[in-house]
């Protein structure tokens, strides 16, 4: 079974998403609201995405603390990514354990990409109750944080389908961009702006290793030209609309969710098909 890395990092419906308030401001009437999503969501999108019987969690003591695992089970066995519960309650100390192991299992599931995206959310502030201890107003998820069916400006149905795209429907895709750039013959991109879709791109792989070798990996799957340097404009602008990318408060740069679920997805099964047996 190949792990569809799209599917587990799909957005949750709003309605799924909880908050909670992180800093509170001095006057104690606005606080930071943050979003998570319960254990029970994380369970119920692997049931959904991996099947209930292909998945399963495990803990381990390491070094004095205690490790939270979530396994998924493939082709070629066991796959099994770790955190640490961060929990840390007064009172109750079975609360305290359960809370850990609970959030222990939140942080696992993000490195498969579940509620990943909550992480690149903007920083909002919004009425607080000190009385009550909670927040008084629910924020607004952005466009890119919410599930979506993608169709074309015109308003037809895509001959790919809705978002996200499988490896050969994202493929497809871009063929398209790339053809409806090149139709317009805008003028020339200039080296910075090339530059920065290229870092773009590549922060689909943020946080792994080998993402400067990914990004070649996807770049040679869109367009079977592994050096960027090589990419027409008309790609690099194809490149720049499938990302979407946005800016969050910090001015960091993020990408849609969507498209570093579907690059991710590409480049795995890239490396797959290219894998001798």
């Amino acid at each position: 079974m190949t792990i569809d890395l799209i599917g587990l990092s799909k957005p949750f419906p709003p309605d799924v998403v909880n908050w909670k308030p992180q800093t509170i401001s001095q006057d104690k009437t606005r606080a930071l609201a943050v979003a998570y999503i319960d254990a029970r969501d994380v369970a119920e999108r692997l049931d959904e995405v991996v099947g209930p019987d292909k998945w399963a969690v495990d803990h381990k003591q390491v070094n004095d603390q205690l490790l939270t695992g979530v396994g998924i089970l493939t082709d070629t066995g066991w796959v099994w990514k770790w955190d640490l519960g961060m929990v840390e309650r007064e009172g109750d100390e079975a609360m305290s354990a359960k809370g850990s192991l609970s959030d222990g299992l939140k942080r696992a599931a993000v490195l498969w990409g579940i509620g990943r995206y909550l992480y690149r959310l903007p920083k909002t502030w919004v009425n607080y109750d000190e009385q009550k201890r909670r927040l008084t107003e629910t924020p607004s998820l952005p466009k890119w944080a919410l599930p979506e069916t993608v169709k074309p400006a015109n308003g037809t149905a895509s001959a790919n389908g809705a978002r996200p795209y499988t490896p050969m429907q994202l493929k497809a895709r871009f063929a398209e961009l790339v053809a409806e750039f090149t139709a317009k013959a805008p003028k020339p991109l200039e080296g910075k702006a090339r530059d920065l879709v290229a870092a773009h791109l590549e922060l689909c792989f943020a946080g792994d290793e080998q993402s400067k070798m990914k990004r070649h990996e996807l770049q040679l799957f869109l367009t079977g030209k592994a050096s960027f340097t090589e990419w027409s404009d008309a790609e690099v602008r194809a490149a720049k609309a499938w990302l979407s990318v946005s800016q969050d408060s910090g001015g960091a740069y993020v990408v849609h969710p969507l498209a570093c679920a579907e690059a991710r997805s590409a480049v795995d099964a890239a490396i797959t098909a290219s894998a001798p047996f």
